[in-house]
């Protein structure tokens, strides 16, 4: 069963990520695309995230926040 999701937003570049209940109600007929856990998620977004998309949380993501503040500090300690 899909926990988590994201769908892309038109011709911008944005990407909506959040549960999937939130996902799947709010942009019904657009593509949309699943995940059993935060990580699955997480690792499918780091493309966009490489080019600079704009990524809006629709839903609380603890596992993704502790994520993102990881490699933030991991890019820092190397620079």
């Amino acid at each position: 069963m899909s926990n988590f999701a994201y769908t892309k937003r038109g011709k911008t570049n944005e990407i909506l990520i959040g549960a999937y209940k939130e996902i799947i109600n709010a942009y019904y007929g657009e593509e949309i695309y699943s995940f059993e856990t935060e990580e699955e998620l997480f690792h499918s977004i780091q493309t966009y995230r490489q080019k600079e998309y704009i990524i809006t949380r629709l839903s609380e993501l603890p596992i993704i926040d502790a994520m993102w503040k990881k490699e933030g500090a991991a890019r820092y300690d190397t620079e």
